[in-house]
């Protein structure tokens, strides 16, 4: 399991690796816990100087890739089941763009296992880019990759008929969101799905930035050590920004889950949302 230091770690759920001393279970969220959690937040008032860095991200970001390479996040070989879309869909031809891809841990499982699969990805970092396109799958015809600055750029990919924007929009300025919404609805065909999956509101990460006083760029917006940015979302909140731009929620949850260490006797509690929006 990942070390969970969020001043060191990027402190992603899709890391979490269960060892024999750890027990992982879900949990139910309530009031009192809400509760709990805004008192720490709201205890947490002053913001910290930031300018400079929101200016680097760029930089930051490769900086986060030549140092942990392709060995921080793991494949997300889940999202074939808990998205079944993808394998369901049995045209001879079914596109995929992979929003934010980074070294390409969402849709190498999926093109392993998905034969009619052809992915459109692009990432902030070139240097994932690069380190993408060793990986043993990669295959020009099935796969074209590139560098893109989703907030500035244009998305070059037209007509795919999934997405899939998982941990990504967290990482971006709040006041660009709807922004990035909207192009990846230009990107998205008629009856496409996206895959959403991110930081929820009160998460352990969030509480932690909180009781430290010492990251707070904004309002549920944070800072890590190594100055990239982290978000935490109400779900009713990220429900409304995309149906702004002709996307209906078709499925959408709250997932609560705990990993306990047993050995030292401390719980984890995670907090993410996964939705799945339909382009109408």
């Amino acid at each position: 399991m990942e070390k969970l230091n969020d001043e060191e770690n990027n402190n992603s759920i899709d890391n979490i690796e269960k060892k024999e001393y750890e027990y992982v279970y879900d949990f139910e969220w309530n009031k009192e816990l809400e509760n709990e959690a805004k008192k720490i937040i709201e205890e947490n008032l002053e913001n910290i100087e930031t300018d400079e860095f929101l200016e680097k991200q760029n930089k930051n970001w490769e900086k986060f890739y030549k140092f942990n390479k392709t060995n921080f996040f793991k494949d997300r070989h889940y999202i074939i089941d808990e998205f079944s879309e993808l394998k369901e869909d049995k045209r001879e031809k079914i596109t995929l763009l992979d929003i934010g891809c980074g070294v390409g841990n969402s849709f190498y499982p999926l093109i392993k296992n998905l034969p009619n699969l052809y992915v459109n990805a692009f990432d902030f970092s070139k240097r994932a880019i690069n380190m993408a396109k060793t990986h043993k799958l990669y295959n020009e015809n099935r796969i074209n990759i590139i560098p893109l600055d989703l907030v500035n750029d244009i998305i070059p990919f037209n007509n795919n008929d999934y997405g899939i924007l998982m941990f990504v929009l967290s990482a971006i300025k709040p006041e660009f969101h709807e922004k990035v919404i909207q192009k990846i609805s230009e990107k998205i065909n008629i009856n496409g799905i996206l895959y959403f999956r991110d930081y929820a509101r009160y998460d352990m990460a969030q509480l932690r930035f909180a009781k430290r006083k010492k990251n707070k760029v904004g309002n549920n917006l944070y800072m890590r050590k190594d100055k990239t940015l982290s978000y935490f979302f109400d779900k009713e909140e990220i429900e409304n920004l995309f149906k702004k731009f002709n996307f209906e929620v078709k499925d959408s949850k709250l997932i609560c889950r705990v990993i306990e260490n047993r050995k030292d006797n401390k719980k984890m509690h995670r907090l993410w949302l996964q939705i799945k929006f339909i382009k109408i």
